[in-house]
């Protein structure tokens, strides 16, 4: 699963919406820059999300234009935007074979972005594509557009709240432990994940395995947001999971994000409930490729998401797929602690992304799960590890309770107490240490 195959939706079913703009962009154009700083700045101040190239305004292809760098977005931001920050550019082919650029642009974090120059002048002196000082947002059109009223500032201003307060958490947080965790949370998020896993095991009895041994081999981590109250609801929960898709893809791009919200008959996210769940009154966001049509694309993701903060996800190992056939990896037989280690730094930061959005939350529940691992060895194709047994257990499960606080200052540390029981089973606990894993992480971007 590649990064083409994550963002391949945005150029093969073009939907321009608040979160994604399409254009046809040359780089050498002073007005086109303009515009395009715009569009970033209205994005970044809607809490993220998209830019697409080479489609015109009726949404048709327009393939063989210039593709932009990430040193020409980077050069764009900082030309016109305060305070400037890093987008993501990626190269994706449509299934029409044509190339477009995929802009990620990140939320913003504690101040929200303005303009900072005007762009190229008429012949009245009337500046053209951006206007300096102004905060632009997205709006109905949709469009990017200055902020003209108190109900256009007010999601901002959350945001940036949201974003400070995580911070001034997590420097109280360094000596504080932070609240008692939250009574009965651990019960509701095991009652959350062990329903999910029973839905899951279902679905695979009635419409096959998508691919060949996923029921017995995959990884499951669920999360709880605490406290929950507060967080959003309805549809607004999928804009949520859209801008922390965002956020996550470009600290982590793995290529198919977890949690991802697909749109369509296959694996295209829906509200549910399900019966065994407080009889059916819980909604929940749902994506499900077992069901709807995980045998076409070869996926296995199934995931639920509900309002109260909770979340959890079901995927079988990369090791098992066809990438990790071509990555030289034996199904069934290996286990890499790169893809393992990589697995759950981007479920935490999802969490952590995600909890921004509930105002009261203190603290992040998790519970994860691996089965599948009998008569695996470590194994990575660009580094060699120290030969041992295979391992003689099947499953393992990690939970931790951390407040925001220790998430924020010491991911790695977070990282280590929950990959402890599966580094352990390898013999390589006195290996996946926060430092290692730290320095670890520095190459998730780039591999």
């Amino acid at each position: 699963m590649g990064i083409a195959q994550d963002l391949t939706e945005l150029v093969d079913l073009p939907n321009e919406r608040l979160g994604a703009e399409y254009k046809v962009v040359a780089p050498s154009d002073r007005i086109g820059k303009a515009k395009l700083a715009r569009h970033i700045a209205a994005l970044a101040n809607h809490g993220g999300g998209y830019i697409v190239t080479g489609f015109t305004d009726d949404m048709r292809p327009a393939p063989g234009g210039p593709l932009l760098t990430r040193d020409d977005i980077a050069a764009i931001v900082k030309s016109f935007l305060d305070p400037p920050f890093q987008c993501d550019v990626r190269i994706v082919t449509s299934s029409a074979g044509h190339d477009h650029n995929v802009v990620i642009v990140p939320g913003h974090g504690s101040a929200p972005i303005c303009t900072k120059i005007d762009g190229p002048h008429d012949e009245k002196g009337r500046p053209q594509g951006i206007t300096a000082g102004t905060y632009y947002v997205r709006k109905p059109g949709p469009a990017s557009e200055a902020v003209r009223n108190s109900a256009e500032w007010a999601p901002i201003i959350r945001r940036c709240a949201l974003h400070e307060r995580t911070s001034l958490l997590a420097a109280m947080d360094v000596a504080l432990r932070g609240a008692a965790p939250e009574k009965h949370a651990a019960e509701r998020l095991e009652f959350f994940h062990t329903g999910a896993k029973a839905r899951y095991r279902a679905d695979l009895a009635r419409y096959g395995e998508p691919v060949h041994g996923v029921g017995e081999r995959h990884f499951h981590f669920s999360y709880l947001i605490a406290p929950g109250e507060g967080g959003p609801q309805g549809e607004d929960l999928r804009a949520a999971l859209d801008r922390v898709a965002v956020e996550v893809d470009a600290a982590i791009p793995t290529g198919w994000g977890m949690f991802h919200v697909f749109r369509g008959a296959v694996g295209g996210a829906v509200f549910q409930t399900d019966e065994a769940l407080d009889r059916g009154e819980t909604e929940f966001l749902e994506a499900n490729f077992i069901r709807d049509g995980g045998g076409i694309v070869k996926a296995t993701d199934f995931w639920r998401v509900a309002p109260e903060g909770m979340a959890t996800l079901i995927r079988g190992y990369l090791v098992d797929s066809p990438e990790g056939a071509r990555s030289g990896f034996v199904a069934g037989e290996s286990f890499s602690p790169f893809w393992f280690l990589r697995e759950l730094g981007e479920v935490v930061l999802h969490a952590v992304t995600l909890a921004q959005a509930y105002p009261y939350a203190t603290q992040i529940l998790f519970r994860c799960e691996w089965v599948g691992l009998l008569n695996r060895v470590f194994h990575d194709s660009d580094r060699r590890w120290m030969p041992h047994d295979h391992v003689a257990n099947d499953r393992r499960v990690s939970t931790g309770t951390f407040t925001l606080g220790e998430l924020k200052a010491d991911r790695a540390k977070v990282l280590e107490m929950l990959a402890g029981p599966v580094a352990r089973l390898f013999e390589a606990g006195g290996i996946m240490k926060s430092p290692w894993i730290a320095n670890e992480a520095k190459r998730w971007k780039h591999d």
